[in-house]
C-alpha cells in the first residue's frame, strides 16, 4: 500500500522523520479500517437528524459528513461520526451518547475501532484530526495559514454554520505530539484555540497554548460563553465571539 499524504498534498512534505512516519501512520490506518471495519459499520447507521435538531445543527451537514445513529453494534446508541484523513479515507469512528448523563458508568465519547478488534492499537485518534481533509481543501484554495482548534466534532459543525471553514477538532481537550506535527506538516503559521469555557475546556486552552508555544506557533484564543461550548450557541453568537478575539 504505496499511498501516501504526498499524493493528495503535493504540496507538502515531511520535513523530519518523525512527520514521515506519522504520515505513514496517518494514512495507513484508513488502508486497514476501510477493509475491515467502515463499510459495515456505515450500512447499520440510521438518521440521525433528530439528535442534528435538538443541537442546532443543520441536519444537511450530519447528511455530508456522513453522521448517523448506531442501532447496534460496538457504538450502539450513540451518534456516530466518520473520522477521515488528509486523503478523505476513513481511520476510524467516534461516537457520543444521544443522551448523555454525568456519573452513568459509561464514557461520553467511544473511539472504535479499538484493539479489542485486533487493529492493531486499534484508532489513533491522537494521529488525526475531525475535519483536516476539508480543512486542507480550504486553505490550499484560499492560500490561508491559519488554524482554529476545537474539542468535538459537533463544535466543528456549529461553528461552520457561521460560514467559518478552517476549523479542526482535536477529540478531546489536548493535543498530542503527532497532531502538533500535522500541524507543522501543513505549514499552520496561526492557530486560534477555541476549546469550551466550561472548566475542563478552561484547562484545555491554558495546556494546549503552553504545548504550542514551544513549536513557535502565532496564536489566538476565541471564547465561546462562560460556561458553555459552541454548540449551545447559534451561529449569530459565533461570529460575535469570533469578532471578539482574546
Amino acid at each position: 500500500y504505496t499511498l501516501s499524504l504526498h499524493d493528495a498534498l503535493p504540496i507538502y512534505k515531511p520535513k523530519s522523520k518523525a512527520q514521515a512516519k506519522i504520515q505513514t501512520e496517518h494514512v495507513w490506518q484508513a488502508h486497514v479500517t476501510q477493509k475491515s471495519y467502515s463499510d459495515s459499520l456505515l450500512s447499520q447507521l440510521n438518521s440521525a437528524t433528530p439528535y442534528a435538531k435538538q443541537r442546532g445543527i443543520d441536519s444537511k451537514l450530519f447528511e455530508q459528513y456522513g453522521v448517523g445513529f448506531a442501532i447496534k453494534g460496538n457504538l450502539k446508541g450513540r451518534i456516530v461520526v466518520p473520522i477521515r484523513n488528509a486523503l478523505g479515507s476513513i481511520v476510524g469512528f467516534s461516537g457520543r451518547f444521544a443522551y448523555y448523563q454525568k456519573n452513568c458508568g459509561y464514557s461520553k465519547w467511544q473511539h472504535w475501532p479499538s484493539s479489542k478488534e485486533g487493529l492493531n492499537q486499534g484508532f489513533k485518534k491522537g494521529y488525526n484530526f475531525f475535519n483536516f481533509d476539508n480543512v486542507l481543501n480550504y486553505i490550499h484554495e484560499h492560500k490561508e495559514k491559519s488554524v482554529i482548534l476545537v474539542e468535538g466534532p459537533f463544535d466543528v459543525l456549529k461553528i461552520k454554520m457561521a460560514d467559518i471553514h478552517n476549523v479542526l477538532a482535536v477529540l478531546g481537550d489536548n493535543i498530542t505530539n503527532e497532531q502538533i506535527e500535522l500541524l507543522k506538516y501543513c505549514h499552520f503559521s496561526n492557530v486560534t484555540l477555541a476549546f469550551d469555557q466550561d472548566e475542563a475546556g478552561k484547562l484545555a486552552n491554558e495546556r494546549v497554548a503552553r504545548k504550542l508555544e514551544k513549536h513557535l506557533f502565532k496564536l489566538d484564543v476565541i471564547l465561546a460563553k462562560e460556561g458553555t461550548d459552541w454548540g449551545a450557541m447559534a451561529p449569530s453568537e459565533i461570529l460575535r465571539a469570533f469578532a471578539k478575539r482574546k
